[in-house]
């Protein structure tokens, strides 16, 4: 019949936009639905030419088409409530279409082999089968009903709504086919009726909206994603907080305890003494990274016009003050007239912690440090280039590219540059820089490293 056809077109249609709409959509609830739907129109379309006024299955009678139309029913209810048993999961859909398709080929085997219950018994109607069969179809779609009000966080309320009523309406339909006597009575043309408006519904304000307009779609579940981490974020940064300043606290007391302890001294007790400051001193610059690293990842830096020469001038003064006991030896080569670069004052920062490093790690006698200042351009903008080289351990080439990752470990002995480069990096990219190490001597890790930053020109 006309309207019968009308249906299984509309199924058809449904499956077509969800499988061109299922790279755009996370929730597999409507590609569930969509290729239940291509199920659902197969089955449909041998319900309809099954008819015996259609001529095509001879050899049969009513019960054929009731057959059909009561296992089309089932796999409707079952693939609704399974879609909203996969809601935010993840499903291989190729794999569900294959599955769908196997099942649709076996039910309609069943039925043509006559191993299917009898639904209708000519001048007796319908068999308890078959009316039994559609309250558990009701029952299965107001269970579906249930599970989506449980788990309607994904959907826009407008399109729960249209889901909502287009389960009610198949509910009504299914009840009119509970009662009819003949194929061809009211009873049955009224429950096909309710039939193609609920097929409608789906195809024009569930599928449409959410297959042709995934951003809307999706509008509520990412306003949810953006309020979920910000409270992680807010979570994070009070932990942060806490506990750097507790530890802190902790810190100031252990201090004040061994200015007392100095008061009654001994060998062995200065011993104890110098070991504890010199972990505390670690564990100190820890908390420092660790708040400089939060503060400068999470917010802009202001950027000013900085004469780095002579910032790097300064940290090199004062590393020499601060370590007294080494023998530091320093020169700076000047290979252009301008080093005035886009920064600011955290280049401090950058420079005593490349130094630091260029000491801690190096055994010679004297420590050779030196700055090479250069202008370059890179990529049509013009670059002030800071060269920082040491005589120290080196680095070996397969470390080079992971020196400056959070925490990692580069030095031998289990040393290493901790939180100080990632630091460094993240400040320098924040500046539109960059940077990155070399050998002092190419091709002789162990010889010295080679520390090249390149900063904007303020030329």
């Amino acid at each position: 019949s006309l309207a019968e056809l009308f249906s299984i077109i509309i199924a058809f249609m449904i499956f077509i936009i969800g499988l061109n709409a299922r790279k755009s959509y996370e929730n597999p609830f409507f590609m569930v639905l969509s290729i239940s739907f291509f199920s659902i129109g197969i089955i449909d379309l041998f319900h309809t030419l099954s008819y015996e006024g259609m001529q095509i299955f001879l050899g049969y009678d009513a019960n054929l088409p009731t057959q059909l139309w009561i296992v089309a029913r089932y796999v409707q209810a079952i693939s609704l409530i399974f879609a909203t048993m996969v809601i935010n999961k993840k499903i291989k859909y190729a794999t569900l279409f294959i599955a769908y398709s196997v099942i649709t080929f076996m039910l309609i085997a069943i039925i043509f082999l006559k191993y299917f219950p009898t639904c209708y018994i000519e001048s007796q109607g319908l068999t308890p089968f078959k009316i039994i069969s559609e309250y558990i179809i009701i029952a299965v779609l107001g269970l579906s009903i249930y599970n989506l009000y449980r788990n309607q966080e994904p959907f826009q309320s407008r399109i729960l709504n249209f889901i909502i009523i287009a389960i009610v309406i198949t509910i009504l339909s299914e009840l009119f086919f509970t009662f009819y006597i003949s194929v061809y009575g009211i009873s049955n043309y009224i429950g096909h009726v309710f039939k193609i408006i609920a097929f409608f519904l789906f195809y024009k304000e569930i599928i449409q909206i959410a297959f042709k307009d995934p951003v809307n779609f999706l509008y509520k579940k990412l306003k949810q994603s953006e309020s979920d981490y910000r409270e992680a974020y807010l979570n994070a940064n009070f932990y942060k907080d806490l506990f750097t300043h507790d530890i802190s606290n902790i810190f100031q007391v252990i201090y004040s305890s061994i200015e007392l302890a100095k008061l009654q001294r001994n060998i062995k007790s200065e011993e104890l003494i110098s070991r504890i400051e010199k972990q505390l001193k670690k564990g100190s610059e820890l908390i420092d990274n660790i708040r400089k690293f939060s503060e400068i990842e999470t917010a802009d830096l202001p950027i000013e016009i900085v004469d780095v020469k002579r910032n790097l001038e300064e940290s090199l003064n004062l590393l020499k003050l601060s370590f007294e006991d080494k023998n530091i030896e320093t020169k700076i080569i000047l290979q252009g007239k301008n080093t005035n670069a886009l920064s600011n004052e955290l280049i401090d920062e950058i420079f005593m912690n490349l130094l630091t490093n260029a000491v801690k790690y190096n055994n010679n006698d004297p420590i050779e440090i030196e700055g090479v200042f250069s202008e370059v351009v890179f990529k049509n903008r013009n670059y002030i280039k800071i060269e920082i080289k040491d005589n120290g351990i080196g680095i070996p080439d397969e470390k080079k590219d992971v020196i400056f990752e959070k925490g990692n470990k580069t030095l031998k002995g289990g040393k290493g540059l901790g939180f100080g480069l990632s630091l460094v990096r993240t400040v320098i990219k924040k500046l539109n820089g960059k940077i990155w190490v070399e050998d002092r001597i190419k091709g002789n890790h162990s010889d010295g490293s080679n520390f090249t930053i390149l900063l904007p020109s303020a030329n």
